[in-house]
């Protein structure tokens, strides 16, 4: 279910689109003038900006193992903590390139987080919805039976952070 929105900026305001289509040109602007966000996070995203509270990143998180592909030279300089996401490793293969590259399965991450450009206090967050390290607000699924049951209770999150959003 996880998608990629764009988050259009222009003249200072943020704009979420679903894709930015073959008419993009039209808009009077570049790809640059903007950023990936996940789609369920692309409205409640952008309501913060728009009201000045300047967002660095943010996840809907993902409630499957996700698989990634990396030099190998690069893995084996990871430090232990850097290790402590990986649930395993997948395969070791040299590419037509001649390069070694690892495939390695992380584990799920079952949580969203929206962080922002600075330390922030605001006297009220959004029902569920944690502060974490003074920049962020996050929600944990606590439990979940499968992927859908994780996405139906992050939208009940996410329904929380718009509404929060729109009222600060």
């Amino acid at each position: 279910m996880r998608s990629v929105a764009y988050m259009f900026v222009k003249n200072g305001k943020f704009y979420p689109f679903d894709n930015l289509g073959d008419n993009f040109a039209e808009i009077g602007s570049s790809p640059s003038d903007g950023f990936d966000v996940d789609t369920l996070l692309a409205y409640p995203v952008s309501v913060l900006n728009n009201k000045g509270y300047k967002t660095l990143q943010c996840c809907e998180g993902h409630p499957l193992n996700n698989v990634y592909y990396e030099r190998a030279d690069d893995f084996k300089e990871k430090s232990k903590e850097d290790l402590s996401d990986i649930d395993r490793i997948v395969e070791f293969r040299r590419n037509s390139d001649g390069i070694n590259y690892v495939c390695f399965e992380g584990y799920p991450n079952t949580g969203a987080f929206v962080i922002f450009d600075e330390q922030i206090k605001l006297p009220l967050i959004p029902e569920g919805w944690g502060y974490r390290n003074d920049n962020s607000v996050r929600w944990d699924c606590e439990s979940y039976t499968n992927p859908t049951d994780y996405y139906k209770k992050l939208i009940q999150a996410i329904e929380a952070l718009t509404i929060w959003a729109e009222s600060i």
